[in-house]
């Protein structure tokens, strides 16, 4: 179980904290490894910050007893929190589409074998 948060955020854990106000180590604060397990789950740092923003919302519509939360000096209400969630939901669905998008295709079989190779392949005339 260890906290830490690196300033230059140059990494996906102090990323999170940075994105979700958790820069402190406050009782209650996710760990270190709850962290990286989120970013594993959500293949991204911001699809983490939107799992954590939607848990918060969850958490408080549940609560009896606070409609709010303070995180740092921002406080939310569970509508907020949701927005948020959706914003960083955006944000990962857009890195990971950037992400796939610069990814070369592999190319399966010879040139020639599709019939789409003949729009790809063009001789000089002699």
């Amino acid at each position: 179980m260890s906290f830490s948060y690196n300033e230059a955020l140059t990494t996906d854990v102090s990323r999170v904290r940075f994105s979700t106000g958790l820069t402190q180590n406050l009782p209650g604060v996710l760990t270190d490894e709850a962290i990286t397990g989120l970013v594993t789950l959500q293949g991204t740092w911001q699809g983490a910050v939107a799992a954590i923003y939607r848990r918060r919302a969850a958490d408080l519509a549940q609560s009896a007893t606070s409609t709010t939360t303070t995180d740092g000096s921002q406080t939310y209400s569970p509508a907020e929190l949701r927005e948020l969630a959706d914003h960083w939901d955006r944000v990962a669905a857009a890195e990971s589409a950037t992400t796939q998008s610069t990814v070369p295709r592999a190319r399966v079989g010879r040139m020639g074998d599709s019939p789409s190779d003949r729009y790809q392949t063009r001789t000089r005339p002699r």
